[in-house]
């Protein structure tokens, strides 16, 4: 966490003396708008391995916005497989994530609180050639492992707080660091294998998160 601040507060104080001849004073109203442009700061998005995001803001007064956030994900891998087609591998999945800010202050400088929910659902998929024939593997229970990361099918719900500052680079353009604690409950998805007419379902279990979970941000929002 010092480390994420450490990085925002270090930029704003080099954009604070770049703009320092040009004062800044974001005009923020009932109504104003922004579209978000989200970056994991330390790690992935314990969810569902995404990487950010894109979304949207509104101020239902000058001290409070609601925001909304869209994720999205898919990735593919493919090997070799002597002289059968090749095996693949795939993860596809979404992301939704809703938040209220409450402004402490406004103007260049505005450190803010906040809470939200969200919610992922992953699915997977692998292909593997045999010498009897194709066999397919959907929302394997133990997860698939692409480029190094791993995937695990299912859907998860959560709920966080979060504790955040937004800084003017320009009346148009900020740029935010945002600190979450919450926790969530993933279902996991069915498992089912498929060679031929025969298919083989799993059915897939629950985790639950009872402990807190710490996610780090960074936020470029552009006003219009």
């Amino acid at each position: 966490m010092k480390k994420f601040f450490g990085v925002l507060f270090t930029f704003i104080a080099i954009s604070s003396f770049a703009f320092a001849q040009n004062e800044v004073r974001p005009m923020l109203s009932t109504g104003s708008t922004a579209l978000l442009f989200e970056f994991s700061g330390l790690a992935n998005i314990g969810a569902g391995n995404f990487e950010g995001g894109i979304g949207g803001k509104y101020y239902l007064n000058p001290n409070l916005a609601l925001r909304g956030g869209l994720q999205f994900l898919n990735v593919t891998q493919s090997a070799p497989n002597d002289n059968l087609p090749d095996d693949e591998v795939s993860a596809t999945g979404f992301g939704l994530t809703a938040a209220l800010e409450y402004h402490l202050r406004t103007g260049r400088v505005s450190p803010y609180l906040g809470g939200g929910i969200s919610f992922t659902n992953i699915s997977t998929d692998e292909t593997q050639q045999v010498a009897g024939g194709k066999v397919t593997r959907s929302n394997a229970i133990n997860g698939v492992n692409i480029g190094g990361d791993s995937y695990n099918a299912g859907s998860t719900i959560g709920v966080f707080g979060s504790l955040g500052v937004e800084f003017f680079l320009y009346k148009e353009l900020s740029l935010g660091a945002e600190y979450r604690l919450g926790f969530s409950s993933t279902s996991q998805a069915d498992e089912e294998v498929s060679q031929g007419n025969v298919t083989q379902t799993t059915k897939g279990g629950s985790i639950s998160k009872i402990g807190l979970d710490s996610q780090g941000f960074i936020t470029l929002a552009v006003y219009f």
